[in-house]
This record gives structure tokens, C-alpha cells and sequence, in this order.
């Protein structure tokens, strides 16, 4: 019994401590954007107010157009942070890109 309690608290330890990366897109104009996230198959678009900042995209990696337009494709993965600006979207950072931890 109380290794069955074991097993349960470890494998409940080892899940809680899964992070699940996805990208976030903040939009820092003034005026509103539509964005289209795809995601193998699936095809999601997104209004994003000024201001606004849209999670949990891209879980995989996907692909993004600003404002509908094929021209505009990015190649988005799970982590990155995003930016639109005058129109563009900016990368902020990418996986890797992090600050190292104080005092390093």
C-alpha cells in the first residue's frame, strides 16, 4: 500500500513539473491585428487588441501571418516572444535568448 502511495506522489511530483512551452505575441500598436496561427492542420485566427498579448501559441512550432496576408509568414516556435510594431512583427527573444540568473 505504501508503495503504490509512493509510485502515485512521484508520478504526480514529475507531471507538476512539466512546462509546456508556447510563444506570446504582444501587440504594441495602437490599432488592432488579426493573426492566423497554423498548426499542422488546424488554422486559428486571432483578433489581438492594442496592448493585448496572446498566449499559449505555437505549443510545436507553427507558422503566422499578420493580418491574412501570405507574404507575411513567420516561422513561430514554442518559446519565442513576439512583437508586432508599426505593422511588423518582431522576435524579442527566442528559446536561448533568456537573461542568465542574477549573478551570473
Amino acid at each position: 500500500m505504501v508503495s503504490r502511495f509512493v509510485i502515485a506522489a512521484l508520478m504526480i511530483a514529475t507531471s507538476a513539473g512539466t512546462v509546456v512551452k508556447a510563444a506570446t505575441l504582444v501587440n504594441r500598436q495602437a490599432k488592432s491585428v488579426t493573426i492566423t496561427v497554423i498548426e499542422g492542420a488546424r488554422k486559428t485566427d486571432h483578433t489581438v487588441a492594442p496592448a493585448e498579448k496572446l498566449t499559449n501559441v505555437c505549443q510545436s512550432g507553427c507558422l503566422m501571418r499578420l493580418n491574412s496576408n501570405q507574404e507575411d509568414e513567420f516561422e513561430i516556435d514554442a518559446g519565442d516572444a513576439l512583437s508586432i510594431e508599426n505593422g511588423n512583427i518582431y522576435f524579442d527573444t527566442t528559446p536561448g535568448d533568456e537573461a542568465p540568473p542574477a549573478g551570473n
